[in-house]
């Protein structure tokens, strides 16, 4: 029983790691002997549209994962500061996951702050998130057809109002 809940903890680690890291959607970046893998699904992501995040950080040098005692992370657009969350722990067995829906189009920094043994390491990512075209395509369908209905609605009215009127100024 017990190497059962191993196998399917260990497939869940998989899973999560190849739906962010999949493909070729991850970024390294090495900053003072910390690697920092940060790796997104999917990697194009649109507005109102989840993404899933994915961090892990080695030794840049040995690539053996390091136990992470606290993480903080940030998520802005520009000066506006949109969520903050913090002291996470990243094991070694896999990497650390998070989510977040991006509102709007544009470029986001994706700030994090590690500590290791009492060091301070700080790195940061950027996502660029496209325009919901499906949304806008959807808008506008909805609009068209809205349109064409009270195009004809108006101009079955008009039928019916003028054959109102002359049934009512002839019945005299």
């Amino acid at each position: 029983m017990k190497s059962l809940f191993i196998l399917v903890i260990g497939f869940f680690f998989t899973i999560g790691t190849v739906i962010a890291n999949g493909a070729g959607n991850y970024i390294n970046k090495t900053v003072d002997g910390f690697l920092f893998e940060f790796g997104r699904e999917p990697k194009e992501p649109t507005a109102n549209g989840r993404v899933v995040m994915s961090l892990s950080v080695h030794n840049s040098s040995t690539k053996e994962p390091f136990d992470i005692e606290s993480l903080w992370i940030r998520i802005s657009k520009g000066n506006n500061v949109l969520f903050t969350s913090g002291d996470f722990r990243i094991k070694p067995e896999g990497p650390m996951f998070f989510g977040y829906t991006f509102k709007e189009s544009g470029t986001y920094a994706i700030d994090f702050s590690a500590q290791y043994k009492g060091k301070d390491v700080k790195t940061s990512f950027t996502v660029s998130v496209k325009k919901d075209t499906k949304k806008i395509l959807k808008s506008f369908l909805i609009f068209a057809i809205t349109f064409v209905l009270g195009y004809a609605a108006s101009k079955l009215l008009n039928k019916i109002k003028h054959k109102l009127f002359k049934k009512l100024t002839f019945k005299k």
